[in-house]
């Protein structure tokens, strides 16, 4: 009789921590929740109290757990914040991936780290595992020296990147369609941009894929996301739609209204999926599917 597998989660109180521990919960993983903060989460989870950027403590966590596994999504992902809190943003997104990912590696345990499609400039695309990254701002940046960190001492890491994650948190966690579905419900119009495209993902499609990752052999850079790739007006008219508003609470941003003291975005997050496609059994969806099944977890929230 085999044991329960244990899966230790950095960053478990995240949008995405949060569905994956819900997930794996649901799996039959024993789930431990590690952040610094100390409200319960999932009710099923174990929760630890960890601070990703003190190597002993991340070291330690690790150490007592004695995880299956191990998944990293714990990051400063507010990209203007990133540009404004540039040390405190090295510190969590790339010296704390490194000591994850060195702990994994010393102690042979499976490490999943969640990357970004920030570590590409946006000039040209589709994008695949291969290409050279170029970041335009410092988000970007610290991902892509966590990728090259992760990798330096944990070859064996599995590094998913991720273009834009959609759904409603289990909690608390903050997400796109959160924000979106506030500003609609208090009638606001929104204003996005035709220039920036990306390749969208719903939560639980990327969960399922991490999970699925996690007791085989894949190594390396694996991009994920649906099977179109669309700009932030397009996709925020068909998602204000489904949430049932009117679309014409959505307007185009002109090139010269983009807000000033914003940190730059790469405009093309066009990420190729076509090695996911061949390694997961889970299948990347087409763009209404993915938004039908990214609105359907706010079943979960309410």
């Amino acid at each position: 009789m085999t044991s329960q597998p244990k899966l230790l989660i950095f960053g478990g109180s995240g949008f995405v921590g949060e569905h994956l521990a819900s997930m794996a919960v649901r799996m039959g993983w024993e789930t431990v929740i590690a952040n610094p903060f100390s409200r319960p989460t999932i009710e099923e989870a174990e929760w630890l109290a960890v601070d990703i950027t003190q190597r002993a403590v991340v070291d330690r966590a690790i150490r007592e757990t004695q995880p299956s596994a191990v998944v990293n999504a714990a990051a400063l992902a507010d990209i203007d914040r990133a540009e404004r809190e540039q040390a405190l943003a090295w510190q969590v997104n790339v010296e704390g991936a490194m000591y994850v990912a060195d702990a994994c590696a010393r102690q042979a345990i499976r490490h999943v780290f969640i990357s970004s499609d920030a570590v590409f400039d946006g000039g040209n695309g589709p994008y695949s595992e291969g290409d050279e990254v170029n970041p335009l701002n410092y988000y970007g940046l610290t991902k892509a020296e966590a990728e090259k960190a992760v990798l330096g001492v944990c070859p064996e890491a599995v590094m998913i990147r991720i273009s834009l994650v959609l759904g409603f948190p289990v909690t608390t966690g903050n997400s796109f369609l959160v924000g979106l579905d506030a500003k609609l419900r208090a009638g606001e119009v929104i204003t996005c941009s035709l220039s920036e495209v990306r390749t969208p993902v719903d939560v639980r499609t990327l969960c399922e894929g991490v999970l699925e990752l996690l007791p085989g052999s894949f190594a390396g850079l694996l991009h994920v996301g649906c099977t179109e790739s669309v700009n932030r007006y397009d996709l925020t008219r068909k998602i204000s739609h489904r949430l049932g508003y009117p679309v014409d609470m959505v307007q185009p941003l002109a090139s010269h209204e983009a807000s000033t003291g914003r940190a730059p975005r790469h405009k093309n997050g066009i990420l190729d999926i076509t090695k996911a496609q061949r390694v997961l059994k889970t299948p990347m969806l087409d763009l209404d599917k993915t938004i039908n099944r990214a609105i359907a977890t706010r079943l979960v929230a309410e």
